[in-house]
């Protein structure tokens, strides 16, 4: 446009973002690496995202700076006229350009106001960032969830069964239903107790049904807690397919009793706050029905009946062991033992039972042993080889996973006593360690990008005031999702990377010319002025196609639009507050910092040299 030839012009332009495009490069590189290898769950999730943009972002630049050159030189060129969308547009860019260089103006007037202006920025993103919920990730319609059930401990298959049917029966009113399907004594691990259960439930399409996943599991909890046969869990489907607790806490004590004991103390304090926790559950039951069986030796030892003599009989019949096998068929199945109706038994049933003497006679058992109805746990669980108890929960809608983990990591601070101990499980362990891990990757992130920046510019200050522009996102991330209600969740720490590297962008452009312009002979003010007048519109292009390229994201856009929604509300936030910021914070602090470099190198100027004393001897004076 200025008058020179296309190829000329193309190579001219290319020279002149070489740099700062290298410089971006290696920054977003910096970013985007360290995410590859952050560890935990996180990081199998992310490791192809950061490997992914790191190397995208390399090939992008070689083509930005070798066949995008080519073509301007080749397709470019100047109209003789222009058609009203560009008249009505340029006339707009101008516009935004007068209203920058009056407010950069009234920067550089007040300069160290302007600078208090981007601290208090970050203040206020800090405030908000407080001021949020830390969550592991939004509530999403997986049009899928699951339910655990379970009946009272010494249940038989039977009265699970009945119960089962009414939770059937509840689903299939539901008209959001699609399908479901129910399992009786199975777990994750395999076979289970006869008492539990699990239901695998489909629902609709979400745009054939008015309620939201989130809604349709509320119900249910409501309606299913209304069956007085047993009690039922609802509960979402982990990224894994497995449902999972929200808030899941292992207690450890080495004795059984006062795990017990502890236990229920955190059990009430959960269920007083239905606010907080549902559907509150523990895997140390101590309910289970069980009968003591004491044998008297000398009796037995008077008829000829071994202590053996009589486990054996109890075993075989009610144990079910496997005695044989038969092969058929080149198959081999397994001989068991099993007593005509055990399902009806009761403790009354072993004083029935007989046990064969040395000389082919029965003796009752009731003869031989004493019984004892009691109760005791039904499984006794170790955690790193400490007797444990596992207490987990769900959180209700709109209670966030940090805010009811950190209130229960609190409690247990404050009230469990001295030998007692506890430890995050579950998702909220892998909620803590996500957090962890990723904070990690931020500070790694932020390292690696000065010591690129410090590399490329052959300066330890000027990368500080490239990466001012970090501070000055947080009130546009972090109020975004204040904003708009939203909890800060790993999507959302991710969002924060990538504006990492985003937002430096800005800060290359200006900086990069402002040095080219003061190595040609310009003062440091008129030359931070003049990069800001030029970069303004490739830094407004840049942050506006950015924005614009987040908004399918921030709107939720999509399926599992909602669990990505924080991600685009923090990077579109966060890149639209940080350009009007880095506008005009930038340039001044760029003058700030050549003041006082300038300052520091001429009071070292101005220092004498040392003296230094000869080790030669004085050479005679000729005469």
């Amino acid at each position: 446009e200025e008058g020179a030839e296309s190829e000329p012009a193309a190579r001219v332009g290319a020279t002149e973002v070489a740099f700062p495009a290298l410089a971006n490069t290696m920054a977003l590189g910096a970013v985007f690496i360290p995410v590859a290898f952050t560890g935990g769950l996180i990081g199998r999730f992310f490791m192809e995202f950061g490997l992914t943009v790191a190397l995208t972002v390399f090939a992008s630049t070689f083509v930005a700076l070798t066949l995008t050159p080519m073509l301007c030189s080749r397709l470019l060129r100047v109209p003789e006229r222009r058609g009203w969308a560009f008249r009505m547009s340029e006339q707009i860019f101008r516009a935004i350009e007068w209203a920058y260089r009056t407010a950069l103006a009234g920067a550089f007037r007040a300069r160290w106001l302007t600078l208090l202006l981007g601290v208090a920025a970050f203040a206020v993103g800090m405030l908000a960032l407080a001021n949020i919920p830390r969550d592991f990730a939004a509530e999403e319609d997986r049009n899928a969830f699951m339910l655990r059930f379970e009946t009272p401990q010494g249940a038989t298959l039977a009265e699970t069964d009945a119960y089962a049917r009414q939770i059937e029966a509840v689903l299939a009113e539901t008209p959001e239903v699609r399908h479901q399907m129910l399992i009786m004594g199975l777990t994750r691990a395999g076979p289970g107790q006869p008492n539990t259960g699990m239901a695998f439930v489909r629902l609709t399409p979400r745009r054939q049904r008015e309620r939201h996943q989130v809604e349709v599991m509320q119900d249910l909890r409501v309606r299913l807690n209304a069956i007085p046969a047993g009690r039922a869990f609802v509960m979402e489907l982990t990224p894994g397919g497995v449902g999972g607790s929200p808030v899941e806490v292992v207690l450890q004590h080495p004795d059984l009793e006062t795990l017990a004991r502890q236990q229920e103390q955190v059990i009430d304090w959960m269920r007083d706050q239905p606010e907080w926790y549902q559907g509150v559950r523990t895997n140390l039951e101590l309910n289970n029905p069980q009968v003591d069986v004491t044998i008297h030796r000398d009796k037995a030892s008077q008829m000829g009946i071994s202590v053996a003599d009589i486990s054996n009989t109890m075993r075989f019949l009610f144990g079910g062991p496997t005695i044989s096998t038969i092969e058929r068929d080149a198959q081999r199945y397994d001989v068991i033992t099993e007593a005509t109706g055990r399902g009806t038994m009761n403790p009354a049933t072993l004083r029935d039972v007989y046990v064969r003497g040395p000389e082919g006679m029965l003796v009752s058992l009731d003869n031989l042993v004493d019984l004892e109805e009691t109760i005791g746990p039904s499984q006794i669980h170790r955690y790193n080889r400490i007797r444990s108890a596992t207490i987990s929960s769900q959180v209700p809608p709109g209670v966030a996973m940090g805010q009811a983990v950190a209130r229960l990591e609190d409690y247990l601070r404050r009230e469990l006593p001295a030998g007692a101990d506890y430890e995050l499980t579950g998702l909220s362990q892998i909620f803590e360690e996500s957090f962890y891990y990723l904070s990690i990757t931020v500070v790694f992130s932020v390292v690696f990008i000065y010591l690129v920046l410090a590399a490329q510019f052959e300066s330890f200050l000027h990368p500080f005031t490239i990466m001012a522009a970090l501070p000055l996102a947080t009130i546009g991330a972090f109020g975004g999702l204040w904003l708009f209600g939203l909890a800060f969740n790993v999507y959302a720490f991710i969002g924060l990377i990538m504006l990492l590297g985003l937002v430096t962008k800005n800060s290359i452009l200006v900086v990069d010319y402002s040095n080219v312009l003061v190595a040609r002979g310009r003062d440091p003010l008129a030359a931070a002025k003049e990069a800001a007048a030029v970069r303004f519109r490739p830094v407004l292009m840049t942050a506006i196609s950015t924005i614009l390229g987040m908004m399918p994201i921030a709107t939720g856009f999509g399926a599992g639009g909602e669990a990505r929604m924080p991600l685009g509300i923090s990077v579109a936030g966060g890149m639209l507050t940080s350009t009007a910021l880095t506008l005009l914070v930038i340039p001044v602090m760029y003058t700030l910092v050549a003041q006082l470099q300038a300052a520091v190198v001429g009071r070292l100027a101005r220092q004498p040299a040392p003296a230094t004393r000869s080790s030669l001897a004085a050479e005679p004076t000729p005469g």
